[in-house]
Order: structure tokens, then C-alpha cells, then sequence
């Protein structure tokens, strides 16, 4: 499974994150701009957000995502009929 983070700088730096049980390969972007986004997910199984936004087009340049994990409280960041569509799975 391919994971990507694309703003651990959003997050407090104390704040300490597991690494998944599976096999993965994790890429963590300190800062991800919107015009970096459908590149750094294009083969993503998972991509992981705070603030960065993902709309319809973003999610359409990467054809094997499963799941979108937010680590916000709330998902306005994320195109959720998009997901709905594809049956990519949204969490917070």
C-alpha cells in the first residue's frame, strides 16, 4: 500500500503518529500546494490530510485510491461525493 501524507507540518510536531501494521510505503510531505496535489497521489493507495483540499480532479489523477484519512474534525477539504463515487472510503 502506497500512503501518502501531504501536510505533516499542519499537525503539532509533538504529535506522534503509528506507523500502519501492514506493508506500506509512506512518503510524508512537510507542505503540499494545491498545483503539487494530483502528482504527489497519483498512486496513492491511501492519502492522509489536514488542510490540504481534495477536489474531484485531484482524485481523479490517482486511479488506485481507497481511502482518504483526515486528521482534521471535519472533511470540507475533501470532494466527498467524488469519493462516494469512486467507493473511496472517508475517514476523520
Amino acid at each position: 500500500m502506497k500512503i501518502r501524507f501531504l501536510d505533516r507540518a499542519t499537525l503539532c510536531a509533538q504529535t506522534v503518529l503509528r506507523a500502519p501494521e501492514f506493508t506500506h510505503d509512506l512518503a510524508v510531505y512537510e507542505r503540499t500546494a494545491l498545483t503539487e496535489v494530483p502528482a504527489r497521489i497519483a498512486d496513492a493507495d491511501i492519502v492522509i490530510v489536514n488542510k490540504v483540499r481534495l477536489d474531484r480532479a485531484a482524485l481523479d489523477a490517482a486511479p488506485n485510491l481507497k481511502m482518504v484519512a483526515v486528521a482534521a474534525t471535519g472533511t470540507d477539504n475533501v470532494d466527498l461525493t467524488a469519493c462516494r463515487e469512486r467507493g473511496i472510503v472517508v475517514s476523520n
